[in-house]
């Protein structure tokens, strides 16, 4: 009798042991295991977003200065060919307001034409034209270089029709000219067809252009770029003046 009921006790504590093998997770070890996977995701999210951004960074500031370097390069061409005409330079700016942001429009007489017409000679003098627009696509302005070897009124239409020219560079923030004279005086504006006698039939002995990108990371802090070009300008000019 005593047996039995030693072997019914130890076989009700087995099935016992077993439930216990057999028990589910608590709401409260769900949570936890919940908030933990949470933590990993989370972290895993913001390493990967992060260098992402990083690239993207690195990827945009390539493409800013190597578009600024191939704008500049070519503005360099363009003025340090500057042709005479008439026994003197054509060389003017043109102040532009755009929605309350004022600009330079360039135009000079240069003999680094590019043909963009089928019927143009591939080399000559033309009259080249910085003009820059509101871009329509992207935030900021546009630097168009309008190119016309006529002249005249058909280099003016060119400019408004932007026939014969490209975008020169983009996301644009501010572009400024400063102008020297021989003498170093220094010109917000320039206009070789003036009566002023330092710039009539003139074009400046340097000028100094100060180029601004939109930086879209931090649009206080602006990509800047800036050269001097001194034109070989002055003999001519002062022969013609």
């Amino acid at each position: 009798m005593t047996i039995g009921k030693v072997k019914g006790r130890k076989a009700g504590n087995s099935g016992g042991g077993v439930r216990e093998r057999h028990r589910g997770f608590t709401l409260i070890e769900i949570l936890i295991a919940i908030f933990i996977l949470a933590v990993v995701l989370s972290t895993i999210y913001a390493a990967y977003t992060g260098t992402l951004r990083i690239v993207r960074g690195f990827d945009y500031d390539s493409e800013v200065y190597s578009m600024a370097r191939s704008a500049m390069s070519r503005m360099i061409r363009d003025l340090g060919a500057l042709s005479p005409y008439n026994g003197g330079y054509e060389f003017r700016s043109e102040v532009l307001d755009l929605a309350g942001e004022p600009f330079l429009r360039l135009t000079f007489r240069s003999d680094a034409h590019l043909a963009f017409r089928g019927n143009e000679a591939g080399t000559g003098v033309g009259i080249v034209t910085y003009d820059i627009r509101k871009d329509p696509h992207e935030e900021g302005y546009v630097l168009w270089r309008v190119d016309d070897i006529q002249g005249g009124r058909e280099a003016e239409q060119a400019v408004e029709d932007q026939a014969g020219g490209y975008v020169l560079c983009e996301r644009i923030q501010s572009l400024r000219y400063v102008f020297y004279d021989a003498q170093g005086q220094e010109y917000e504006r320039w206009d070789s067809v003036s009566e002023t006698p330092s710039q009539k039939k003139k074009a400046p002995a340097v000028v100094r252009i100060d180029l601004k990108l939109i930086n879209p990371e931090n649009p206080e802090a602006p990509f800047p770029f800036s050269t001097r070009i001194y034109l070989s300008s002055g003999e001519v000019g002062r022969e013609g003046a």
